[in-house]
């Protein structure tokens, strides 16, 4: 650093800078212009290394000289540099603003165009509501009279089948009363037929069997009579031969009629045993 107290020498005039108009802007590094700053032409840090001052007797030393104007060409140009830095964040900043800008009003013209499309939508979805409930109560008018006439249709064949059944029902039943009156006629005829032929066999074989004891009650008749003969002469035989009169025998009593003493059932004939089963079956 350069001591304060030595004046320092006088400078070179520097060439002057021409200026625009006071409204103009202040170009950047970059090329851009500064709202609300004069034209001038900018200073770089080579400028401020390549001044030249005049020389004087009691001047500053040359070195001190260049070594303070190498420190301002630095900060002169950290300064270009930071400015060149705001300068590009200002406009990414007014960019990204005017994006933002852009960003609202299209989100405004989405959200009027949404209100918009939401009140279109509501009113169609009323009219279709609208419509679709016409719609339900016609088609169920319709199914109610559809099911109405139908029911009408079912229930008249219902009754015509009804009619038919009752019908075709009356001419079986009077079909098998005819043929049960037939049936029992027939069952008659056959139990009448049935019982004559019993009543004639009966009678046939009462009168064989009546005809056949007639005969054995004959028979007996005549064996009792041939009996009674053969006793009388077996009775004459005795006396004949001079048998006892105490001891009487059995055949002189019969031939005389008088009671014996039972010694046993009397045989009886086959013609006789079977009149007597034949009585016994029918008793």
């Amino acid at each position: 650093m350069t001591d304060p107290s030595i004046p320092l020498p006088p400078s070179t005039p520097a060439a002057p800078r021409e200026e625009g108009p006071a409204s103009a802007s202040v170009s950047s590094p970059s090329g851009d212009l500064l709202p609300g700053q004069p034209y001038a032409a900018p200073l770089t840090p080579l400028d401020v290394q390549h001044r030249e001052f005049a020389t004087g007797l009691r001047g500053y030393r040359k070195g001190d000289v260049r070594a303070y104007l190498a420190e301002v060409a630095q900060a002169l140009e950290a300064g270009l540099r930071e400015r060149a830095q705001l300068n590009q964040r200002l406009l990414e900043a007014q960019r990204q603003i005017q994006e933002y800008k852009d960003a609202e009003d299209e989100l405004r013209r989405t959200v009027v165009a949404a209100e918009r499309i939401g009140h279109e939508l509501k009113e169609q979805a009323r009219q279709e509501a609208a419509l679709t409930l016409q719609d339900a109560q016609n088609r169920a008018a319709l199914l109610s009279e559809t099911a109405r006439t139908r029911e009408q249709e079912a229930l008249s064949r219902h009754e015509a089948r009804l009619r038919e059944l009752e019908a075709t029902f009356s001419v079986r039943r009077a079909q098998l009363e005819a043929l049960y009156q037939t049936q029992e006629h027939e069952l008659e005829n056959r139990a009448r037929e049935r019982s004559g032929a019993l009543e004639r066999e009966f009678s046939a074989r009462y009168a064989d069997l009546s005809g056949r004891l007639s005969a054995a009650h004959a028979e007996y008749a005549q064996f009792m009579s041939q009996y009674r003969a053969v006793s009388q002469a077996f009775a004459q035989a005795a006396n004949t031969h001079l048998l006892p009169d105490a001891a009487e025998l059995p055949h002189r009593q019969i031939a005389e009629g008088k009671p014996q003493a039972p010694s046993g059932p009397a045989p009886l004939s086959p013609e006789v045993a079977a009149v007597h089963i034949e009585e016994q079956r029918f008793s």
